[in-house]
């Protein structure tokens, strides 16, 4: 769009594209496939190629011509609404350790406890407002996968949809809670101080 060419001919760029622009475009290219294959380092790149892109493409709709400029505003909004995504404080995400969530870090507690998963019981390793890590050598469903839990703390009951963060084959799994509400999060953070002392 910034230099007129048709969609059929992105060779062109080849000619006429400038080394900030291939870097965008590779980092692009780099980051969704990181992303796909749930990899952390994918999870990094997008969040600074998408700084990078909303810079560019906010400096491009000020500098050329309004009608160039409209695809760049486009991409620098679906841009920033992805970012806002993945950088909400109770994302989601595999791509991390089980006791990040974006840039929050949570503090994860040694707790040994039974966990009802699915029906079955198991015990956990630990603990943190942001999910639990399970003894579990055999399990045999996929990341992201998403289960119903419940355990007890110091006399008090959580139940929660929970999803599949991470797999350690032969050792443990660890689950991200989805979905929980504030007073889960209270009630669970006092049970878990509780049980520290």
């Amino acid at each position: 769009m910034k230099y007129s060419f048709p969609w059929y001919a992105p060779y062109l760029l080849l000619k006429f594209g400038n080394l900030p622009e291939w870097i965008l475009l590779i980092s692009s290219i780099l980051s969704g496939l990181g992303l796909l294959f749930i990899k952390r380092w994918g999870w990094w790149l997008f969040i600074l190629s998408s700084f990078t892109f909303i810079s560019y493409n906010s400096y491009g709709f000020i500098t050329i011509p309004h009608s160039v400029s409209k695809g760049p505003l486009i991409q620098t909004l679906i841009i920033t609404f992805a970012l806002c995504y993945f950088l909400q404080k109770d994302i989601f995400t595999p791509y991390l350790k089980l006791y990040r969530r974006g840039w929050r870090f949570l503090k994860r507690y040694p707790i040994s406890t039974n966990i009802n998963i699915n029906d079955t019981i198991y015990k956990t390793e630990n603990i943190s407002l942001g999910g639990v890590y399970v003894k579990w050598t055999d399990c045999n469903l996929k990341i992201n996968s998403e289960v119903t839990i419940y355990f007890e703390l110091h006399k008090e009951g959580f139940m929660a949809k929970a999803g599949i963060a991470t797999i350690v084959p032969g050792h443990g799994v660890g689950i991200a809670f989805r979905g929980i509400d504030k007073l889960f999060k209270e009630r669970l953070k006092r049970a878990l101080e509780i049980k520290k002392i």
